[in-house]
């Protein structure tokens, strides 16, 4: 078994169903997301709830709460618009072209994340 979709399936199951007005995660990456202050710290208890009760830990050196806008997989995030991070496109932009399989293989590989 492979351990990424595996704990993309955990959290799916934890986090579950309903709260996709508010929450979106991949992996150990989770973005509540609300419309005022209270709302968040509606979500914010939740969601903290539930991985609490599921004896998750979480970094606070690694959260941003209640942040205008945050980089959540490689996409800067606001109440505007959501626009993928400029330093992705540049670094793709900026590859050589691919000539041979190998080569192409390599490419996708870089691009995948």
């Amino acid at each position: 078994m492979n351990g990424p979709p595996i704990f993309q399936r955990i959290m799916h199951n934890l986090i579950g169903y309903g709260r996709w007005n508010y929450v979106m995660f991949y992996l150990d990456d989770i973005l509540i997301f609300s419309r005022t202050f209270d709302e968040h710290k509606q979500y914010l208890n939740e969601i903290l709830s539930i991985l609490h009760t599921a004896s998750f830990q979480i970094n606070p050196d690694k959260c941003s709460i209640a942040v205008p806008e945050i980089d959540f997989l490689s996409h800067t995030i606001n109440e505007r618009h959501i626009k993928t991070n400029g330093d992705k496109i540049k670094a793709i932009t900026g590859l050589p072209p691919t000539h041979t399989l190998k080569e192409t293989n390599e490419f996708l590989g870089k691009i995948i994340w």
